[in-house]
């Protein structure tokens, strides 16, 4: 797990350093370079990655080890996807605006706002008729009390609940063995 950390900090080390460049190229009315922020390895949510910054102006990104665990090959992309958030912090822009989209391809990210294929354990499985959604634990809690209703968006139908994580583990499990046989 250290190992994973301290090959993370190195990546966002390296990123930031060609971010910085980045700028300076653009030439930048702010040129503040992008400091190291603090990482943390704390997160819960299902996302992978989060880039803070607060009103103070430190700057801060979460990662979800166990998403970086199970998918070690997004890693570089989700980094550069989070530096330059904090490139975009520098110079007034906020989220996944145009200037954020050029700014991840020019540092070596795809400028893409959902990162894709990323695997996550404990969804449950949901349906509309058109396609089968995955379910965080929270989006599934307020469904299940009636606080909220899902719209699929590709065909507007709500979501209807399939099964719960460990059935899903299960039948993949039983789709593997039949596999083998």
């Amino acid at each position: 797990m250290q190992e994973l950390q301290d090959t993370i900090n190195a990546m966002v080390s390296a990123t930031i350093i060609k971010a910085n460049q980045k700028l300076m190229n653009l030439g930048s009315s702010q040129q503040i370079p992008i400091q190291v922020p603090v990482i943390y390895f704390e997160r819960e949510s299902h996302t992978f990655a989060i880039a803070i910054r607060e009103a103070s102006g430190k700057m801060y990104i979460k990662f979800n080890l166990r998403n970086a665990q199970l998918n070690p090959h997004l890693i570089p992309e989700v980094i550069s996807h989070e530096v330059s958030h904090l490139a975009c912090f520098l110079v007034g822009h906020k989220g996944h605006d145009y200037f954020w989209s050029i700014f991840d391809r020019s540092i070596g990210g795809k400028g893409e706002t959902h990162i894709k294929g990323v695997r996550h354990e404990n969804l449950y499985k949901y349906s509309c008729g058109c396609q089968i959604h995955d379910v965080s634990k929270r989006k599934h809690n307020m469904i299940q009390n009636d606080s909220v209703v899902y719209i699929c968006k590709r065909c507007k139908r709500p979501l209807v609940f399939v099964m719960t994580p460990e059935e899903s583990k299960k039948l993949a499990n039983q789709e593997k063995v039949a596999i083998c046989a």
